[in-house]
């Protein structure tokens, strides 16, 4: 994010990471893995599997109204990777921002802004 203040950046990383035993995450991820190195290789990669299969279902289940933000200029979120997600909600739609990364609100906060506004507006009027 070569637009963001470095103050800015040293700040959320401050505040988003914790230290663990094996590195560093991030603080709202309480989640127990197993330890990767330890797994054979047909086992991670069957447990990758196991874990995608389970977040295609949960993202299959999502029939409430649903908006994706993706930066036109993400590294992080593949434009066909978005597509697909919002293909596979029931009741969703992508909206790509541009002058944005992956940190879509906080690079282009207006056209954020005004993308929700007409989102919400529109749900909440049904």
């Amino acid at each position: 994010m070569p637009h963001r203040a470095p103050e800015h950046l040293h700040y959320s990383l401050t505040h988003s990471l914790k230290q663990v035993d094996d590195g560093w995450t991030w603080k709202q991820d309480d989640r127990r893995r197993a330890n990767l190195e330890e797994l054979s290789d047909e086992d991670r990669k069957a447990d990758a599997e196991r874990r995608a299969d389970a977040m295609w279902a949960d993202v299959r289940a999502i029939s409430a109204p649903a908006i994706l933000f993706r930066g036109a200029n993400s590294k992080i979120l593949a434009p066909e990777v978005a597509t697909k997600t919002v293909s596979a909600m029931q009741n969703a739609r992508l909206v790509e921002i541009p002058a944005a990364t992956h940190n879509v609100h906080s690079d282009n906060p207006k056209d954020f802004a005004r993308e929700l506004d007409a989102f919400l507006t529109e749900t909440l009027n049904r």
